[in-house]
């Protein structure tokens, strides 16, 4: 066996070894970005479903925070109606009584005396 027999057969299991090295290398790679893009697709239709359920939640705390809303301004809306008609026809009697009150006393002029 000669030299260049020798420097042949160690150059074939290097590039063997360094070849299957990289073919793993690379299989590995790509099997670990199957991997973690299944995982990440896993985490996102969890938090999608979390955040659906959050959202839900969210909009029935709101619309019963917004019926109490209405219901206070419903109720503050009919006192003050009330209120101010009560207050209208109490002026309106205002007016009444004084237009009277004036009719009753006698008028007075004042009169120089020259």
């Amino acid at each position: 066996m000669s030299g260049y027999d020798v420097l042949k057969i160690v150059s074939t299991v290097v590039l063997s070894l360094g070849g299957g090295g990289m073919i793993v290398f690379l299989l590995s790679g790509w099997l670990g970005r199957v991997w973690a893009n299944r995982l990440m697709e896993e985490d996102r239709a969890k938090h999608a479903r979390a955040l659906e359920g959050l959202k839900t939640e969210f909009e029935a705390v709101n619309k019963k925070v917004q019926a109490e809303l209405d219901k206070t301004v419903f109720v503050h809306r009919v006192q003050f109606e009330t209120e101010f008609n009560a207050l209208s026809e109490i002026w309106a009697k205002v007016v009444d009584v004084r237009g009277t009150m004036i009719g009753l006393r006698p008028v007075f002029d004042v009169v120089s005396k020259e």
